[in-house]
């Protein structure tokens, strides 16, 4: 892209993200360059290295013509960012799924040092997991070993066998409302009306269905993983990889992915079924 498009593209990106949420796309993009000098001091090959570790590496595109009168979306993507917008009459209506990841998980040199793009998803998370008292706990943890990714993949519809963890219903109000503040972390990672729509579905249809579970080490610096699933909602977040120092998260809506829903009942009322 030329200069004017980068900032275009860049503007477009805004439009839809919280100040939160920029900063963590953009933060994940300017990372390559600090995998790149890791990888390079490690001793692998410079070329390969220079081909794939580029925060220009991410790619914008369009599905159909912007316009306010028909539906049409677009996407960015690249090495852990993976980010979905639908359009139906001029308003967004579907924001998922949204994949963030950072490798380093947490910067361990450089004058960037201490550096933690997705420190609250795993914060917020301890704390809950930490509220809870032996029976809950028990429930909680469904593993004593994390599994190596996040389960889900890049499966074009998430899916999974059954609701596992603690649930909402069986917490205290307290800890409801960390479980929701975790929520929030991703949901709010979208600028304001979009992620209080996303916030105000989960609470309407059933915030006592959501469920909490946790696999792995409960000591930081070891592998965990850690999902929030409810009919609606699928959350997961994985730090198993590089010495569990490299995390992998995914916000997916279970309803209305790729604006799945939406469009189908926007092309229905229209009928345009092209």
């Amino acid at each position: 892209m030329s200069g004017s498009q980068r900032t275009a593209a860049h503007t477009l990106l805004h439009s839809a993200l919280s100040s939160q949420g920029y900063l963590k796309a953009t933060g994940i993009m300017v990372m390559e360059d600090i995998l790149r000098e890791t990888e390079l001091a490690l001793g692998q090959d410079p070329k390969v290295v220079s081909m794939v570790r580029d925060p220009e590496l991410y790619f914008f595109t369009i599905f159909g013509r912007p316009s306010r009168d028909t539906a049409w979306g677009w996407r960015v993507e690249g090495h852990h960012l993976s980010l979905h917008f639908s359009s139906v009459t001029g308003e967004l209506v579907a924001t998922t799924p949204m994949f963030l990841g950072s490798n380093p998980a947490v910067l361990s040199h450089g004058p960037h040092a201490g550096l933690s793009l997705l420190a609250a998803e795993v914060g917020i998370a301890r704390e809950l997991l930490s509220s809870f008292d032996t029976g809950q706990r028990g429930q909680a943890i469904i593993s004593a070993t994390a599994p190596g990714d996040i389960v889900t993949g890049n499966s074009r519809t998430a899916s999974l066998e059954k609701m596992a963890g603690l649930s909402a219903s069986s917490m205290t109000g307290e800890q409801r409302a960390l479980l929701i503040r975790l929520i929030q972390e991703y949901a709010t990672n979208l600028r304001p009306d979009l992620a209080n729509a996303q916030l105000d579905r989960i609470q309407t249809s059933g915030g006592e269905k959501l469920h909490f579970a946790w696999a792995g080490s409960i000591e930081a610096g070891n592998p965990h993983y850690y999902r929030i699933h409810s009919p609606m909602l699928l959350i997961e977040y994985d730090n198993t990889q590089n010495n569990a120092n490299h995390i992998h998260t995914v916000y997916r809506d279970l309803v209305n992915d790729f604006g799945v829903d939406i469009l189908r009942r926007h092309y229905e009322q229209s009928g345009h079924h092209d």
